[in-house]
């Protein structure tokens, strides 16, 4: 499980460095208020698609994978509600677009913000379908595609002088239906998956009842960054929530290692009878999640300043101190993250999702009784992070039935077989780039 996690890990943080290196063109070519705009429809957009999706892609994954449902039948289902779920995102991302850019934007922007969600919820739903194979590689192809077309498109509109906040949503829409025409092309080349039935509607109750609190689980994930950006730009304006979204993005290289490692987990684990050794394979990656998490913020603490030069300018100097306090807080996302998908692989999912409400709430709590700045802000981020990884802990532990020592910090053997995972990942990954551990080690 730990070499699939690298190899999603290595993909995913190319997408995340494609999606750097477009906020650090766009950074020097929009005013700090239309990047605070861009930033903020950018993010909402996912928790959007993964309250409206109703938990389809998890439910696909594990109706597959349990054998209630064959393949062709769950394409069936997925290819005909999405257009209906499409429109629900859309009408959700509409309204609080219109929301909070009424009087402060055009027309045109606020239906530009919502449209991106329509290929996005094709794209997140099928993805189920390859995790129920495992199919890693198309896994990570749909996800990689979408986020070099819109650098190149970018680059494009920057070389034609084109650069506006209209022209980079829809550039920002138009990078999803890549992803789409691949997934099709993938997923749905045997007509039997494209043929209409009445059954294939039925189907969906059941998927929505096994997904539906996942998916409220997954919008509370995205959605405790997606208030911290939104609270900064109402109380203190879109340029200041810029630097929360700034700083955000430059950590999101680290935080696609837990997204990585859950999705990976959720495929591995989802399968699986024995509850206890699924939850303890689970700990195990958690706790090497962290222990990345912990080195690469060891990292990132002494050269925050010279990050945020480099990949936004001078101008966005003010948001080295954002970046410090939400970096402190990655080891305890990438902890629950994981968590959170090994709970949900073995059905515990209301746990997940209580457990998430809970952190937006006291993330909102923090930032309306002491938000007064945007240090104050991140630092509430902070404690909301480190108490969710408490209670992960305390469940976890409840679950296996072992005290929450066991779960709150990492075994002695734990990490010696961790480690030993983690560099056989790291061979492979060499091997596969052409270049074998041991010559790298002369070297």
């Amino acid at each position: 499980m730990i070499k699939d996690v690298f190899a999603v890990l290595f993909n995913r943080i190319l997408s995340r460095a494609g999606n750097l290196l477009v906020l650090a063109l766009l950074a020097r070519y929009l005013s700090k208020e239309d990047m605070g705009v861009y930033g903020l429809t950018t993010m909402v957009s996912y928790s959007v698609i993964y309250l409206a999706s109703l938990g389809l892609r998890n439910s696909s994954a594990f109706f597959i994978a349990k054998g209630l449902f064959q393949e062709s039948q769950v394409k069936q289902t997925l290819l005909y509600i999405w257009p209906l779920i499409a429109t629900l995102a859309f009408g959700l991302m509409l309204g609080v677009s219109a929301y909070n850019l009424s009087g402060k934007s055009t027309t045109d922007v606020i239906i530009l913000s919502a449209l991106a969600v329509v290929p996005m919820m094709f794209v997140y739903v099928t993805q189920g379908l390859f995790l129920a194979s495992k199919n890693i590689r198309a896994f990570n192809k749909s996800e990689i595609l979408s986020r070099y077309f819109l650098l190149a498109s970018v680059i494009l509109l920057i070389i034609a002088d084109q650069v506006t906040l209209s022209t980079a949503l829809i550039t920002f829409a138009l990078s999803h239906f890549t992803s789409v025409i691949y997934i099709a092309a993938v997923a749905y080349r045997e007509r039997s998956s494209r043929h209409i039935s009445i059954d294939a509607f039925r189907r969906v109750l059941p998927m929505i009842k096994q997904g539906g609190a996942l998916s409220l689980t997954l919008a509370f994930i995205t959605m405790n960054t997606s208030f911290s950006v939104y609270f900064t730009s109402v109380q203190l304006g879109a340029g200041v929530a810029t630097l929360v979204f700034a700083a955000l993005k430059i950590t999101d290289l680290v935080t696609e290692a837990a997204s990585s490692a859950s999705l990976v987990s959720y495929s591995h684990t989802v399968s699986q009878n024995n509850r206890n050794r699924a939850l303890y394979q689970n700990l195990q990656a958690a706790w090497a999640l962290f222990a990345v998490a912990a080195v690469g913020v060891m990292i990132l603490l002494p050269l925050s300043e010279w990050v945020i030069r480099i990949a936004y300018g001078e101008k966005y100097l003010d948001a080295v101190a954002t970046l410090n306090w939400i970096a402190l807080s990655l080891p305890f996302l990438c902890y629950a993250r994981v968590a959170n998908s090994g709970l949900n692989a073995q059905g515990a999912i209301t746990s997940g999702t209580l457990i998430q409400a809970s952190e937006v709430i006291i993330n909102a709590v923090i930032c309306f009784t002491f938000g007064t700045s945007v240090e104050h802000i991140a630092i509430a981020l902070l404690v909301s992070r480190l108490v969710s990884f408490l209670a992960y802990s305390i469940i976890i532990a409840h679950t296996m039935k072992v005290s929450v020592i066991r779960t709150a910090l990492p075994r002695r053997r734990q990490l010696r077989l961790g480690l030993r995972r983690l560099h056989s990942a790291y061979s492979a990954a060499l091997s596969r780039a052409g270049l074998p551990a041991n010559r790298q080690r002369q070297a």
